[in-house]
């Protein structure tokens, strides 16, 4: 059976209360978004359904010193499959909105090419999508609830020093992600630097809303640090894409079909490197001597 959340205007009244409410929003969240992917013409879904899996996945990790162990691996593991398994959907849908946007801009002559490998994304869109929403069904949605509940079992008040060292590891680890990142064009480092600095804020985040305090104004720039190299990584992956997409039509035989992929892809390249430069200038706000 479905726990649902504290209703609006019903405050926790200690510590572990609020600590609860916190999971069973989140929990709630992931629950509700997988439900909406179910909506084909809800755009919005698979992404919600990332976020909310990726914010209750750190949190789990956060608060593990006041949860209990079997439960909480199994209720993190099962939101870790969720999220990955949206994954595909969620790529193909980005990419078919970056390409619309491309076919706006280019000339007519070489609209055709890309609204032919628009036509195609959309396809996948759907297919991918459809995908998703069969493998959730209520009960795996259940069972999450289930085990969420199960690890805040005899959950006491969390003390001061409740997700202190997850948190510092995770700013640990983004900030050498940073750093490693920031003087390079590859993607595989970006990448990592992206996923490094989501899970510091996300987890800054948790620890805040689990104790019934504000996050701290350093998540602000995170915020701004994530979406650069969310815009990145974006571009990324659609210029591989983009070039497969070349590379099947040069085999084809369709030259100028090709050709026009090609440029595209080298456009969406340009566009990459010039938001890693916005990028390199954003993260010098998340030095420790800026905190």
């Amino acid at each position: 059976m479905t726990v649902l959340p504290l209703p609006p205007g019903s405050p926790p009244a200690d510590a572990a209360e609020r600590a609860i409410a916190h999971f069973r929003r989140l929990t709630g969240r992931v629950a509700a978004a997988a439900a909406r992917v179910h909506l084909e013409d809800d755009r919005e879904a698979v992404h919600d359904l990332r976020v909310a899996a990726r914010r209750l996945e750190v949190a789990l990790r956060v608060w593990r010193s006041v949860l209990a162990r079997r439960p909480r691996r199994r209720a993190r593991r099962l939101t870790r499959r969720l999220r990955r398994e949206a994954g595909p959907a969620r790529e193909a849908e980005v990419h078919a909105a970056r390409l619309t946007e491309c076919a706006a801009q280019v000339i007519e002559a070489h609209r055709p090419a890309i609204e032919s490998e628009l036509a195609r994304l959309g396809e996948r869109v759907t297919r991918t999508r459809r995908r998703l929403a069969e493998r959730l069904p209520e009960r795996r949605i259940a069972r999450l609830w289930r085990w969420v509940e199960r690890a805040m079992r005899g959950l006491d008040a969390p003390d001061a020093g409740v997700g202190v060292r997850p948190v510092a590891a995770r700013r640990r680890r983004a900030l050498r992600a940073l750093l490693a990142a920031r003087p390079t064009l590859d993607d595989a480092p970006l990448h990592e630097a992206r996923v490094a600095v989501k899970k510091w804020r996300y987890a800054e985040e948790s620890l805040a809303a689990g104790l019934g305090g504000e996050a701290p104004p350093s998540t602000q720039r995170l915020r701004s640090v994530q979406s650069e190299l969310g815009r990145i990584h974006d571009r990324a992956t659609l210029r591989d894409h983009v070039r497969r997409a070349a590379a099947r039509a040069e085999r084809r035989g369709e030259a100028e079909h090709a050709a026009v992929l090609t440029a595209l892809s080298a456009n969406l390249e340009a566009d990459r490197v010039e938001q890693v430069l916005r990028f390199r200038t954003a993260s010098r706000a998340l030095e420790p001597s800026g905190d």
